[in-house]
């Protein structure tokens, strides 16, 4: 803000420098070009100015460049900075998402684990009694329940099977 309060002051007297140029040569427009005049106190007024003016020109024009390097300098640190935030956010981002995939997946293969020993209870050892446990409101817990039914359904028909075979047998 200095720098450009700085700048601005430069350039405004910058301003008023070549205004008072510009009145001289405007005065002496036939005569600027003649030797005789760089004598005279107009002559020597106008080198002056002139010579204040281009300092003053240099001084503003190396403030500019040097102002436009400062900005190029911040705005590429500033791009570094957002860069490495967009990194890390990118970084944390993958890292709760492979969690959360991590804990789904884990809810699946243990659901499917469950279904998998109620089937080979149920194949293997004849075992009408075991239920799945269900979780959630999912596909695999719609199966789990399906095959809950399955069984049950089952088990009372084995049930009415032996019923009606001791019956049978107690008649005879």
């Amino acid at each position: 803000k200095k720098r450009l309060t700085k700048m601005i002051s430069d350039h405004q007297e910058w301003i008023k420098l070549n205004e008072a140029r510009i009145q001289i040569i405007g005065e002496n427009e036939n005569e600027i070009h003649t030797h005789d005049f760089a004598l005279t106190e107009d002559g020597k007024k106008l080198k002056e100015v002139t010579k204040a003016s281009t300092a003053l020109y240099h001084n503003f024009t190396a403030q500019q460049e040097e102002l436009v390097k400062s900005m190029q300098k911040k705005n590429l640190e500033t791009l570094d900075s957002n860069a490495l935030t967009a990194e890390i956010i990118t970084s944390v981002s993958a890292t709760v998402m492979m969690v959360i995939f991590y804990f789904i997946i884990q809810n699946i293969i243990t659901s499917i684990g469950r279904l998998e020993e109620t089937i080979e209870a149920v194949a293997k050892n004849k075992d009408f009694t075991r239920t799945t446990k269900i979780e959630g409101n999912n596909e695999l817990s719609n199966m789990s329940r399906n095959l809950n039914e399955l069984v049950s359904v089952l088990r009372q028909a084995f049930q009415g099977i032996r019923s009606a075979s001791s019956e049978n047998l107690s008649v005879s």
